[in-house]
C-alpha cells in the first residue's frame, strides 16, 4: 500500500471509502458481538478498499450515543489502528456518526491530519444496562428505558429507515454488509 501522505495536499477533504454492517434488531444477530468487533472489521475492509495501511490513519471519529466511555478507542485498537492515533467518541444521538464525519473533514481541511476514519456504530444488545439512581437505601432501583423514537410527520424519515435509504443509494447492499460482520 502506498502512502497518501506521499501524494500533493489540497486543501480539502474526501470520503475514499464506505462500508456499513448489516443492521439487525436488539437481540438479533449481533447480540453477542460488541461494539469494537462490530465495526473493526468495516474499518479493515473500508482502508483495503481504499488501499490504505492502518499505520497511515491520523485519527479516528466515531459517534455512539449507547455505550458510553471512549468506544472509538477500542474499535481503533481493535482494527489494528496506530497507538498513537487518537481516537475520539462522539455522542449526538441520532446525529453521532454524521456529526463524526464533519469532525474529520474539519480537521483534515485545517491540516491537523491527512487521514481520519469516521463513522457511527451503535449495538442495543450490547450497549450498558441504565439504571436510575434510588432516591433512598429503601427504594428499588429501576431501569432507564429507551426513549421511542418520536412520531413525526410521514415524509421525516426515521433513523434506520434513512440508513437503509442511503445504502440502497450508494449501491451497499445486505449481501456486501453480511460479509463483512462475520
Amino acid at each position: 500500500m502506498s502512502s497518501p501522505r506521499e501524494a500533493s495536499r489540497e486543501a480539502s477533504a474526501y470520503i475514499v471509502s464506505a462500508r456499513r454492517s448489516t443492521l439487525g434488531r436488539v437481540g438479533g444477530i449481533h447480540r453477542n458481538r460488541r461494539i469494537e468487533d462490530l465495526a473493526a472489521p468495516i474499518i479493515t475492509a473500508a482502508l483495503e478498499d481504499a488501499r490504505i495501511a492502518p499505520a497511515y490513519v491520523d485519527e479516528i471519529v466515531i459517534g455512539n450515543a449507547s455505550q458510553g466511555g471512549n468506544p472509538a478507542r477500542l474499535i481503533a485498537l481493535s482494527a489494528g489502528l496506530p497507538l498513537a492515533a487518537p481516537a475520539m467518541t462522539i455522542d449526538r444521538q441520532c446525529g453521532s456518526g454524521l456529526d463524526a464525519v464533519l469532525h474529520a473533514i474539519r480537521v483534515i481541511d485545517r491540516g491537523e491530519a491527512h487521514i481520519v476514519v469516521a463513522g457511527g456504530v451503535e449495538s442495543l444488545s450490547t450497549a450498558p444496562w441504565r439504571i436510575a439512581k434510588p432516591k433512598s437505601v429503601y427504594q428499588i432501583p429501576h431501569f432507564i428505558g429507551l426513549e421511542p423514537p418520536t412520531a413525526g410527520p410521514s415524509d421525516i424519515p426515521q433513523p434506520l429507515v434513512a440508513s437503509e435509504a442511503l445504502a440502497q443509494r450508494h449501491q451497499i447492499s445486505r449481501a456486501q454488509s453480511r460479509t463483512l460482520s462475520r
